[in-house]
């Protein structure tokens, strides 16, 4: 009998330690980022190859190098400026919006977008300035004499191709965010101009394409 009992609270403690160790790495897998786990690279993809001796080589040549890569896609010529009272908790990282790190409903900010002639395409604008449609009639030099210096621009002065050779593994992700190792080969004129090796968000291939400035 006592034999039994032993035998029966031997195996419950196993469990809840087993259960302790499998909710601990759960948590952990919600907390940090395993990039290498996260990341799913091309079938012919070489780390070793994947670097600055790439810059120059044509997509023919690429292609001999490192296959096809997973994705294509063409980034058209980019320009926006922002404005914001939040420096430290509002940015523009990318061209699809504004990230927002702050927590309240006092930040306001100002996203202005412009085509290669200068002239506004888009207005983002939450109680940054109150006209809004005055805005809408001005060049970009304009907005500037008007509001002053932005807090940030970016700008893609070119057309490129991106090709990208990783992505994020199907099914859950670790970490908080979708990131994972970036692996893009950014081309003008059918020739790379860029090898992008860093970690980031697994979905956004305009990294390394912008000229990026803080003007304040």
């Amino acid at each position: 009998m006592k034999k039994s009992k032993f035998f029966l609270v031997a195996i419950l403690l196993l469990t809840f330690s087993f259960l302790l160790y499998k909710c601990s790495v759960y948590i952990s897998r919600i907390e940090n980022t395993d990039y290498e786990y996260n990341t799913v690279f091309t079938n012919n993809y070489d780390e070793k190859l994947f670097n600055n001796y790439l810059i120059g080589k044509t997509d023919v040549e690429i292609l001999e190098i490192l296959g096809k890569p997973m994705k294509k896609q063409k980034l058209e010529y980019y320009n926006a400026i922002l404005y914001t009272n939040k420096k430290d908790s509002i940015d523009m990282n990318h061209e699809y919006g504004i990230e927002i790190n702050c927590i309240g409903t006092d930040y306001k900010f100002l996203k202005i977008s412009f085509d290669s002639s200068n002239k506004i395409t888009e207005i983002l604008n939450r109680e940054y300035y109150p006209n809004e449609d005055d805005l809408k009639k001005l060049s970009k030099e304009n907005v500037i004499k008007v509001l002053g210096f932005p807090y940030k621009e970016l700008k893609r002065p070119s057309t490129y191709d991106v090709w990208a050779y990783s992505k994020i593994k199907e099914g859950g992700y670790t970490g908080k965010q979708p990131k994972i190792h970036i692996r893009h080969l950014i081309f003008h004129r059918n020739k790379v101009l860029k090898v992008i090796k860093e970690k980031g968000y697994a979905y956004d291939l305009s990294i390394g394409t912008f000229d990026n400035k803080n003007f304040r």
